[in-house]
């Protein structure tokens, strides 16, 4: 008898060649002749962007500074309104918040399996792990 084993990365299968000298694939768990070997564990939580007062303010002072040198070129193409103080400190948190986001996405999922590991408890296996992966993707390593 030969025999053949497929241990993929996230599925595994056996197939034999039978008397007849056809290849079939042998049933592993319940009746399948794929097992899954995914092990997918969840990538540590992304917390609430906490903009800095700093940033901000330092931020704000900036966008003041590049509007007041728009009006005094006489710029006549930015065709924009001065935007009030507060009008400011709104959209410059509102891009304060985005980029933290995003670098806590960036940072998310540069994170080795070490770390995942360490920072969490949930692993999970075989048919459930492909199901979670399926629900939310971008939240779990697939291995």
């Amino acid at each position: 008898m030969f025999a053949g084993l497929d241990f993929g990365t996230s599925n595994c299968s056996i197939g034999i060649i039978n008397n007849d000298n056809e290849p079939v694939l042998v049933p592993l768990e319940d009746g399948e002749t794929r097992l899954s070997s995914c092990i997918f564990l969840e990538h540590g939580v992304i917390k609430p962007e906490v903009v800095s007062e700093y940033e901000l303010s330092k931020r704000v002072r900036a966008e003041k500074a590049s509007q007041s040198q728009r009006i005094n070129s006489g710029d006549k193409s930015s065709n924009q309104r001065v935007l009030s103080d507060d009008e400011l400190v709104n959209i410059v948190r509102k891009q304060l918040r985005k980029e933290n986001r995003e670098d806590a996405k960036t940072s998310q999922k540069s994170q080795s399996v070490m770390e995942a590991l360490q920072s969490n408890s949930e692993v999970i296996f075989g048919k459930e792990a492909e199901l979670a992966h399926m629900s939310d993707p971008e939240k779990w390593f697939l291995y």
